[in-house]
């Protein structure tokens, strides 16, 4: 029998009992998980392999793109892994000990946070530092290796939206020397008060002293009725992207990339059709330490009531249904936003929101 707690604040032998308990299960679901999911992908990377690396550049590329994958598994983990500690407790009637001797399901809740803390700050470390560069080597490796032979294109067709100018990239690699590349450009202008464009189309672009060259350009304007066309060797062209920033935008999701780019993204292209996703993304991750925590409180009210007589298959059933539906609301909540112009803020605070009032209930049923 654990001792009873002497205030409602004070760390007891039992609250580091179950912060323990809860920290090795979360480990252990979360080593399990990204371990599956990195033989999934080292497969997934076996069909390129024709293309010219090899097993052990693909096992380089999947080893170190593996912070980006126990980044995506981690709250998804934390909840299994609090679900599953949580209700061998309960199984082995250890919480009912605690709460006969006058422990609040609230009680038991601050003898997780603990545990829960270290998770979020493993996770901004991960989202915020170790993915975002070890994803941009990871496909950098990967665009080197599979372009030896033939250094032509790994990715086409990268859209901007700068203000008034839309500008697609048909191709951007790296040579055989690692040097970023970018071939085949195209920019359109528009001014809609006067009805005129301007259009340029450029073999390739180079950047040098921080500013951005086009080559081989054909350049056609068209101002009233006068249309005319012109011809140039060099020309200057305004960008504000570094090659580093059109590369990232070329090889990572938004979702890899950290608050801080996410939001110099922003501020760079304040009218890009990314704004409302970057935003999205930010308040998403600024409010991740929220979603563990209504997590580890869902998982907490489950054990005190709807799986607390069940076995270890019924506790990860239930934990692979709520965890993966979840995922899928808040996949299906961003381009629902993107498309009716909901508050970006709503698609980060909507699965927090359900996540905690069925704990709420969950636990005013129960306990």
């Amino acid at each position: 029998m654990w001792s009873a707690h002497s205030n409602i604040l004070g760390f007891t032998k039992f609250d580091r009992y179950l912060s323990f308990q809860i920290f090795k299960a979360v480990l252990a679901v979360t080593l399990g998980f990204t371990a599956l999911v990195s033989m999934f992908a080292f497969l997934e990377e076996l069909s390129d392999a024709a293309h010219g690396y090899q097993l052990t550049e693909i096992a380089v590329f999947v080893l170190s793109s593996t912070p980006r994958r126990l980044g995506e598994v981690l709250i998804f983990s934390t909840f299994m892994g609090c679900l599953i500690a949580l209700g061998e407790l309960a199984e082995n009637s250890e919480i009912q000990a605690v709460r006969l001797i006058g422990s609040s399901p609230w009680r038991l809740y601050i003898g997780i946070l603990p545990a829960i803390t270290t998770f979020i700050l493993a996770s901004f470390l991960l989202s915020e530092f170790a993915t975002p560069k070890s994803d941009a080597f990871a496909q950098k490796y990967k665009m080197l290796n599979q372009s030896k032979e033939d250094s032509s294109m790994m990715e086409r067709d990268v859209w901007i939206k700068d203000q008034e100018r839309f500008i697609r990239i048909g191709a951007a690699g790296f040579d055989g020397s690692g040097d970023p590349f970018f071939e085949d450009i195209y920019e359109y202008s528009l001014n809609p008060s006067d009805d005129s464009f301007r259009a340029i189309q450029a073999s390739s672009a180079k950047f040098a002293d921080n500013l951005w060259t086009l080559h081989s350009v054909e350049l056609t304007s068209k101002s009233g009725n006068l249309v005319s066309t012109e011809s140039h060797k060099v020309y200057p062209w305004e960008l504000q992207q570094t090659p580093e920033q059109l590369i990232n935008k070329t090889i990572q999701q938004p979702k890899r990339r950290s608050i801080s780019d996410l939001s110099r993204q922003i501020s760079l292209q304040p009218e890009s059709e990314d704004h409302q996703t970057h935003k999205i993304l930010i308040l998403s991750r600024i409010l991740s330490p929220a979603m563990y925590a209504a997590m580890a409180l869902l998982a907490l009210s489950l054990s005190l009531g709807a799986v607390r007589k069940t076995g270890m298959g019924p506790r990860l059933a239930v934990g692979l249904f709520i965890g993966l539906s979840f995922k899928y609301l808040q996949d299906f909540l961003i381009p629902m936003t993107l498309v009716f112009n909901f508050p970006p803020l709503m698609v980060a605070i909507v699965p927090v929101f359900i996540c905690a009032s069925v704990a709420f209930f969950l636990i005013n049923r129960y306990a």
